[in-house]
């Protein structure tokens, strides 16, 4: 049966669902396949699909449900993806496969309130051969269902299963025997965990908030003042669905001002776990003080060179356990001697994580700082700063890989006259320093691969500096008589972090400073570890907008000063260098000819499909094209 009439995937959709709520499944099932049709990519659209497919529970429909669950649950971690899987891999008979959806459901997710879910984990916990089951639900108790006799660990060590009524801090694993019950061990701390983002708006606060584990439960906010004063937020309707996070349920809340003139400043917002949301501490006076200077200004150059200091090498750590390994010991291999390293434990969610820096500290020149709370980049790398004091700091991302020889190459660039205040090097996601596209989006070579692009870099553009308007915070070289001049990052302005290092630079320049690029090295960037729930991602996207808006109030023009650079394009002729001394080393290799236009489309994937192809053969790809016209798109090279 067709259904006549055009429809907006929306419009459909919304047909769909409201067959659905009706039973009539079968006419919900063709308006959502229909809206799916029209919006392929919307998660949404595919949650209610697959849904619907399996309550129809005919033909082959369970098992597209089953694919569609275990798609949506690999990109966003939502509790009903994993109760469809589960669901759709028990109506399957794949036990293990249910029993497995059950364990990542229980792990990740608070127990659902459905008075019929015990009963349906304990059935699937029995059929694959599970000793039985573990939770924690929204409001904190523990739910254990076993056959046998369970013992509780915290952290390590025993505990009477008796005392987990409500769920303590720490890592909790309960097992019957030997073998661990479904869903442990479990992080009651992040399951209680809260994401949002709260920003100023005029003399009042507002923001949004969710809780990732228990979408349905409406955040518990506290505003804390200065002083330790306490007031419960009042959370209002839902927002419209995110970009970052299609799936993830947001609660609006707003701060009067009444409420805020009973308080001292600066204020924070607080999770149900204790921990402040992104944006928070908020001072909406802080933010307001002090007049707007123009981005373009330059303060009259410092012309005294001092004395070299003592290099201290500054990398906060938030989360990614092998990022983080790999960066530091790349970092400590290049330490040059008298150098330090100086680690920033930013009070890390991971606790394999925390537990290797435990070990790392115990090399020498190794000192490990760590934080209580989360204080995000800016108040950890100002905790590293501190330590650092009259001391050069290289600030280093945990996901940066620093080649041996980058280091003394940007030693050079900070002391080759007196005015430098920061150096950046090349990298393949450093914004106005990236290489080789120079907007980004270059994949990260390996550590190997690094080492051989900085020496190519080196040999091409050995130690010529190229003024920039500001440092990438990924990897900036901060010259020490700068930092003592300048002060520190202004996480009361810039809270997580997102445009710190911008605010940084810009009161640098001010101050007769100025910040270069140095393309004879290159570091790279895996980038973008520390954030990766959806709603964490949306908080993030929330948080740089705000920062971005707060860095055009306190210096007008700074998007025209951006721009201005990227139109001048003064590290085109580095990056050319670079091409061709990469070009020179490839000679060995077998080159294949491709000739293509500049328009891009249908002809352009295939031409980058077939470069892939002969790179993984073994050979080199060269693209010959037209030169760019004015309007033109790029041709993109993998």
């Amino acid at each position: 049966m067709s259904i006549p009439g055009a429809a907006s995937p929306e419009a459909a959709w919304q047909k769909g669902v409201r067959a659905a709520a009706g039973t009539d499944y079968e006419t919900a099932l063709r308006w959502l396949e229909r809206a799916a049709r029209l919006a392929p990519g919307d998660p949404r659209i595919a949650l209610d699909l697959a849904n619907i497919r399996l309550r129809a529970g005919r033909g082959g429909q369970i098992g597209r449900a089953a694919a569609t669950f275990e798609a949506l649950t690999s990109r966003f971690d939502v509790v009903e993806g994993w109760l469809g899987l589960l669901a759709a891999r028990w109506l399957q008979g794949e036990h293990e496969a249910a029993a497995a959806a059950l364990h990542e459901l229980l792990r990740r997710h608070c127990v659902p309130a459905d008075q019929g879910f015990a009963e349906v984990a304990s059935a699937v916990a029995a059929a694959a051969g599970r000793p039985g089951w573990c939770g924690m639900d929204a409001g904190g108790l523990m739910h254990i269902a076993a056959v046998g006799p369970v013992a509780a660990f915290i952290d390590g060590a025993p505990i009477s299963v008796s005392h987990l009524g409500k769920a303590p801090d720490g890592v909790i694993a309960l097992c019957s025997g030997t073998e661990a019950l479904l869903g442990s061990p479990l992080q009651p701390v992040a399951l209680r965990r809260c994401v949002g983002v709260v920003e100023t708006a005029g003399a009042a606060l507002v923001g949004w908030a969710s809780r990732p584990a228990a979408p349905s439960c409406v955040p518990e906010l506290g505003l804390v003042d200065a002083l330790g004063r306490r007031r419960k937020i009042s959370m209002g309707d839902i927002l419209p669905a995110d970009a970052d996070a299609p799936l993830t349920t947001r609660y609006r809340f707003r701060c009067p001002v009444a409420m805020l003139l009973e308080l001292q400043p600066p204020f924070h917002v607080l999770g149900p776990d204790g921990r402040d949301i992104m944006g928070s501490p908020v001072d909406p006076s802080a933010e307001m003080a002090g007049p707007a200077i123009p981005a373009e200004y330059e303060g009259p150059a410092n012309r005294t060179l001092p004395p070299r200091a003592r290099l201290m090498v500054v990398v906060p750590v938030y989360r990614g356990l092998a990022e983080t390994q790999a960066c530091l010991h790349a970092a400590l291999e290049a330490l040059p001697p008298q150098a330090g390293l100086i680690v920033v434990d930013d009070a890390s969610p991971e606790p394999e994580l925390s537990a290797w820096l435990d070990d790392f500290r115990l090399r020498p020149n190794v000192t490990l700082i760590r934080q209580e709370n989360n204080l995000g980049f800016p108040g950890a790398a100002n905790a590293g700063l501190r330590a650092a004091q009259g001391c050069d700091v290289l600030l280093l991302n945990s996901d940066a890989l620093l080649a041996p020889q980058a280091l003394e190459t940007l030693l050079e660039a900070a002391y080759s006259r007196p005015e430098i205040g920061s150096v950046t090097p090349f990298s393949n996601e450093a914004t106005i320093c990236s290489y080789p596209r120079r907007e980004g989006g270059n994949a990260a070579p390996d550590f190997c691969a690094t080492i051989a692009l900085d020496a190519l870099a080196a040999g091409a553009n050995g130690n010529q500096t190229v003024e920039i308007p500001t440092a990438v915070g990924f990897c900036m070289l901060m010259r020490h008589d700068c930092i003592g001049r300048i002060g520190l990052f202004r996480p009361e302005i810039f809270a997580q972090g997102y445009g710190e290092e911008v605010d940084w630079c810009l009161r640098a320049r001010h101050g007769g400073y100025r910040h270069v690029a140095a393309p004879g090295a290159y570091v790279a960037h895996v980038s973008g570890v520390s954030f990766g729930a959806a709603g964490r991602r949306a908080a993030s996207r929330a948080l740089n907008l705000r920062n971005n808006k707060m860095l055009m109030r306190l210096y007008p023009g700074y998007e025209k000063l951006i721009e201005a650079h990227a139109k001048a394009d003064t590290l085109a002729a580095s990056r050319r260098r670079l091409d061709e001394a990469r070009f020179k080393a490839g000679r060995e290799a077998s080159a294949v000819l491709l000739i293509s236009h500049h328009q891009g489309g249908g002809v352009a994937r295939r031409v980058t499909s077939e470069m892939q192809q002969i790179r993984a053969a073994g050979a080199r790809p060269i693209l010959l094209f037209p030169a760019m016209m004015e309007g033109a798109q790029p041709h993109p090279t993998p």
